[in-house]
């Protein structure tokens, strides 16, 4: 048995939006599944989907296991036809204070798609906004912010 990392913390994901999530989740999917293609076939265009790969496998290994309840709150709020769900996700506040640098990262990746010859297409401007909430919120929390739920930032005028 894995002990938790010593820099443990719980972030409030509230009114996260289950069928914008659904999309975020197919299309990280695909991009990671062309990504995975062509970094394992090198080349000069292999730099970044590596980058992407190293990025995520890193953070499902540092935390994986950890939210076992958050996503069955998520399944369970799916499964009932809700339109959203409150849960905590349990962190290494290490990987909190990175999100700023991982929303960094999706920007890069969304200007490899635009200007590459890939099936997978930049993020949907819905849903890179929730990708944005979202990462955001782990990087807010960890400097002591309160909770922002998904209605509130998607209500709120960019910048």
């Amino acid at each position: 048995m894995s002990e938790d990392p010593p820099d443990l913390m719980t972030v409030a994901i509230r009114g996260f939006p289950l069928a914008l999530w659904e999309r975020a989740r197919r299309h990280t999917e695909a991009l990671l599944r062309e990504f995975a293609i062509i970094a394992d076939g090198g080349g000069d265009n292999a730099e970044l989907p590596q980058r992407l790969i190293d990025v995520v496998g890193h953070v499902r290994i540092r935390a994986g296991g950890l939210n076992a309840q958050a996503e069955r709150s998520i399944e369970e709020a799916t499964a009932r036809g809700d339109d959203e769900v409150d849960f905590d996700v349990r962190v290494p506040a290490s990987l909190a204070r990175g999100a700023q640098g991982f929303s960094a990262l999706i920007d890069e990746v969304d200007a490899y798609c635009r200007a590459g010859d890939l099936l997978t297409l930049a993020t949907p401007p819905d849903v890179r906004a929730f990708q944005l909430w979202y990462i955001g919120e782990f990087g807010r929390q960890v400097e002591g912010a309160a909770p922002l739920a998904w209605p509130e930032a998607a209500a709120a005028p960019p910048g």
